[in-house]
């Protein structure tokens, strides 16, 4: 046989060296599963077998001078709203100067004690704001939304960001009933009124028991906090996440943390 032919012949044999559509496209989808994965909060195993444990406590303190007033521009609905919101989200208390309102949190730890059982809470379309503005619980909560202002309001959740992909989104009408949804997704929960910008809310979501808020002077305390290593997460809406290593002897006792937020 020719050269010319016996190339022609095999080449229905022959694999092509360069990856089809369909290749790239499993690529990218293995890709896609292995980087979920990676990102899949660990697995949270509750126990009633821990021996000693320990009590962190701690402050998260504003380090800096108090920053400077805020407000939102309101492009709808002024006549309730205002013309200007401010935006009071950083709460410093002139004494202590703790922050109010902090989220705090253990990262990495897998087991420790028992979870209680989800609860359900409220959040309120109020005056134009979303009250309140954040929270923390855990996984399988039921928040109940409630539109009490005589406007039409959405609650609309994304994952991690603004622009990160919908959750859900709850339309009111005014004097609308309230709605249900369970929170079953662990995450950060960024919500926002698609009708009025300056209105939004944060919902961070665990798999665990071990979080926290700080109060009016920036306390958070975790009980019961079995000995290992672990990341302390302070967030905030206003300076993102603050962390710092937190390692907890198997003789357990008390440890404290105290983080200082200086401003960027």
């Amino acid at each position: 046989m020719e050269p010319r032919r016996l190339e022609s012949a095999l080449r229905p044999f022959v694999i092509n060296a360069r990856p089809s559509y369909f290749t790239q496209l499993l690529s990218l989808y293995l890709l896609s599963f292995m980087l979920t994965a990676c990102s899949t909060p660990t697995a949270y195993i509750p126990a009633n077998d821990l021996r000693a444990v320990s009590t962190i406590s701690g402050r998260i303190t504003w380090g800096g001078a108090s920053p400077s007033a805020q407000i939102d521009r309101v492009y709808r609905d002024s006549g309730l709203c205002g013309e200007d919101v401010p935006i009071d989200e950083l709460v410093i208390s002139d004494e202590s100067r703790g922050i109010e309102g902090v989220i705090v949190s253990l990262e990495g730890i897998s087991r420790g004690k028992p979870l209680s059982k989800p609860g359900s809470f409220v959040i309120e379309n109020r005056g134009c704001r979303f009250l309140p503005s954040t929270f923390v619980t855990i996984v399988g909560a039921t928040l109940e939304i409630q539109n009490l202002d005589p406007v039409m309001h959405y609650t609309h959740a994304r994952l991690d960001t603004r622009f990160g992909p919908t959750l859900w989104n709850v339309i009111q009408q005014a004097g609308a009933e309230g709605r249900s949804k369970l929170l079953d997704t662990p995450g950060l929960l960024d919500i926002r009124c698609d009708l009025h910008p300056n209105m939004k809310a944060f919902i961070q979501v665990l798999n665990h028991p071990y979080f926290d808020q700080t109060s009016f002077d920036g306390h958070f305390e975790f009980r019961d906090v079995p000995p290992g290593s672990y990341t302390l997460n302070a967030w905030h809406p206003r300076f993102g996440t603050r962390n710092a290593p937190v390692s907890v002897p198997e003789s357990g006792g008390s440890l404290t943390v105290d983080l200082s937020v200086q401003p960027r």
